[in-house]
């Protein structure tokens, strides 16, 4: 049975397992604060990605761009004194 995944822990096992994290503590509780941090990362992304696809919906990507040629327009039409019809 050394090769069944599905065999019971011995407690040798699970002696072998507790001597394993007390030996790494250290390095497991720096990897959880790294996931922690990753995971607050990860949320900010994700509240800003957010952000920008509800300000797309509501005002429109479309209406932005439009406003920024028309501005431009404005400019070019003041500094070469044209006005277009």
């Amino acid at each position: 049975m050394a090769g069944d995944s599905q065999a019971p822990a011995t407690k040798e096992d699970v002696k072998g397992i507790m001597e394993y994290l007390v030996k790494n503590e250290e390095k497991i509780h720096n990897l959880a604060k790294e996931m922690k941090e990753s995971e607050k990362r990860m949320k900010r992304h994700f509240d800003v990605v957010a952000e920008n696809i509800k300000h797309d919906l509501l005002h429109g990507a479309l209406h932005d761009k439009v406003e920024q040629h028309e501005d431009r327009i404005q400019t070019l039409e003041q500094h070469t004194s044209l006005v277009v019809a």
